[in-house]
């Protein structure tokens, strides 16, 4: 019984990583979704078939003298690889389509991958939305995009591109500026993950706001400058016209 549910554990871990190379900041979010959970199931099922096939049938005998340990992990990792191939390729209608065991898999990861996508952005517009409240997409951009390529040293010169892409084309669409920030922000926070993404914006939040402050005092400054300018111009008037 436990070589059968330690090829199934190694299906699923398979299917666990397939999914967190995508999810890498939403580790949580696969165990909350039911479709998460469906992918590990079905995907750790594939491993455990190949593995019964195996063992009914007598295969690899020269592996499985080695023990039952590596005969159920070669086993595995093989049903694994056969399971997510197409054995043929087929032409319909001038269109390639795959045939095998692989497309039902892949399905199911398709189907995981658009339910996380919802529950993610979802929870990341809740988290976001407060956050970014007081900043403007036109003012913080710049500031934003230079701190955080500082901060994203370990991402691929790829990544950068497609990073810097996406902000230009939020910056050209015709949407109100607070639209743009809270879409930039959602940008951010899936290359960042929440923790340096609210690093980042609260640091920015407060530099904005000391600068504002700094522009409110030499503001308020001028124009107290402007009205002792005022009062003794009117002193000045009122002491001469008086002499007249």
């Amino acid at each position: 019984m436990i070589p059968y549910f330690v090829s199934f554990l190694i299906g699923g871990l398979v299917g666990l990583t397939e999914l967190l190379s995508k999810y890498t900041w939403s580790f949580c979010n696969i165990f909350k979704n039911s479709a998460g959970w469906l992918y590990i199931s079905v995907s750790g099922s594939g491993s455990l078939l190949a593995y019964f096939f195996i063992v009914s049938f007598g295969l690899m005998p020269s592996v499985k003298a080695t023990g039952w340990f590596w005969h159920v992990f070669i086993s595995s990792v093989l049903g694994v690889a056969v399971f997510r191939s197409s054995f043929a390729n087929l032409d319909v209608g001038g269109k390639q389509f795959s045939a095998g065991v692989g497309v039902i898999l892949d399905v199911f990861k398709k189907r995981a991958e658009r339910n996380l996508d919802q529950d993610i952005q979802d929870s990341l517009y809740i988290t976001v939305l407060p956050l970014v409240s007081k900043l403007s997409f036109a003012a913080a951009k710049d500031h934003l995009v230079l701190l955080s390529s500082e901060v994203l040293r370990s991402l691929s010169d790829q990544e950068k591109k497609e990073y810097l892409k996406g902000v230009d084309r939020i910056s050209k669409l015709t949407a109100p500026d607070s639209s743009k920030m809270v879409v930039f922000s959602l940008l951010l926070i899936n290359l960042t993950g929440e923790k340096l993404f609210k690093t980042i914006i609260d640091n920015t939040t407060k530099l904005f706001a000391e600068q504002s402050k700094n522009v409110q005092d030499e503001l308020d400054e001028n124009m107290r400058r402007l009205a002792e300018y005022k009062s003794s111009i009117d002193n000045y008037t009122n002491e001469h016209g008086s002499n007249s």
